[in-house]
């Protein structure tokens, strides 16, 4: 069987995940996140919020439904390189999962922009927009 790699355990990952399941492919799922907790939804910032009214955050899908659901969760840990041809994901602390296929991770960060100039300038180039 094929495992599916999401990398990203956000609202977009944990959809990614559970909407793999929901139409029937019955391959592994690997659901991977820094986040030491299942996918919540973000609260938007309001005077609720900042009063502290607001509760803890609201999980997509309760944290129990990703085991019964056979997806495997790696929640407080992040990757930090991704071997495309070798087909694996390698984690912060050097575990390495290897996997059939990936979306583009959901969080994944662009390198740092080396070149000079004001940050309004186009990534990697040496001219302005």
């Amino acid at each position: 069987m094929p495992t599916f790699l999401v990398i990203g355990a956000n609202m977009a990952g944990g959809t990614a995940a559970a909407t793999l399941r929901e139409e029937g492919f019955d391959g592994g799922v690997v659901l991977i996140g820094q986040e030491p907790h299942p996918p919540y939804e973000r609260p938007p910032l309001s005077k609720e919020y900042l009063r502290g009214e607001e509760q803890e955050p609201r999980f997509i899908r309760p944290p129990e439904w990703y085991e019964k659901n056979q997806i495997e969760t790696r929640f407080g840990q992040g990757a930090q390189r991704v071997d495309v041809a070798g087909r694996s994901v390698e984690l912060l602390d050097d575990e390495r999962i290897a996997f059939a296929t990936s979306p583009t991770p959901t969080r994944s960060r662009p390198p740092p922009c080396r070149e000079p100039g004001p940050s309004s300038w186009a990534w990697g180039s040496s001219e302005p927009r």
